[in-house]
């Protein structure tokens, strides 16, 4: 089995597409076994723990290193910063052994766990408009850095990688997509006629 992981830091349940999006693949992962992919979420020691109950039966790691705006996120982020690399979150992968990351940034140049970047698309620079200025630069730094030092990169359509290999020419061959499928979880009792009424 090759264990992948997710950084997936969700305060509150209000990220409802990504969410949604994580949930999808990973029920896809786990109703495929033939994968030989196990999941395994890392997330906050603060975030709201209601964020993954309607998840699929997945292991959680909670690491304080992923509180954003704590001391010891600052402090792995000043380090990231000074040496280009994430040790921080590479050595925490590393001592769950981890195989991968995926769908969760990039650790840097040199790093010892392969890495899938995710982007899920380049609406900022077909629709400008609706971004600050400050906003347009961060993308298209993360996005750069995604394509820079990811071992490959995901993308949720054919159209978003058309975009990725004419905005990023010589990462082209990262490219590889994964189509962004919506599964809603199932209801877990369908509500009476007279309750629908009520509401």
């Amino acid at each position: 089995m090759t264990r992948v992981a997710f950084v997936i830091t969700a305060t509150n349940e209000s990220w409802l597409g990504g969410l949604n999006y994580y949930r999808n693949l990973i029920g896809a992962i786990h109703s495929t076994p033939a994968c030989g992919i196990e999941p395994e979420i890392f997330a906050g020691s603060a975030d709201d723990p209601g964020v993954f109950r309607d998840f699929p039966d997945v292991s959680i790691v909670r690491a304080s290193q992923l509180d954003r705006k704590t001391p010891a996120w600052v402090a792995r982020k000043l380090i990231q910063t000074a040496t280009g690399r994430d040790f921080v979150l590479e050595q925490l992968l590393r001592s769950h052994g981890i195989d991968a990351l995926s769908h969760s940034g990039y650790l840097g140049k040199g790093a010892k766990i392969p890495t899938l970047g995710w982007i899920q698309d380049f609406q900022h620079r077909h629709l400008p408009k609706f971004f600050s200025a400050a906003e347009l630069k961060r993308r298209d730094r993360l996005f750069h850095s995604i394509a820079k030092y990811c071992t490959r990169v995901i993308l949720s359509s054919q159209d978003a990688a058309k975009d990725f290999r004419q905005f990023y020419p010589e990462y082209a061959a990262k490219a590889e997509v994964l189509q962004f499928v919506v599964e809603p979880p199932q209801a877990k009792a369908r509500a009476t006629i007279a309750e629908l009424e009520a509401k």
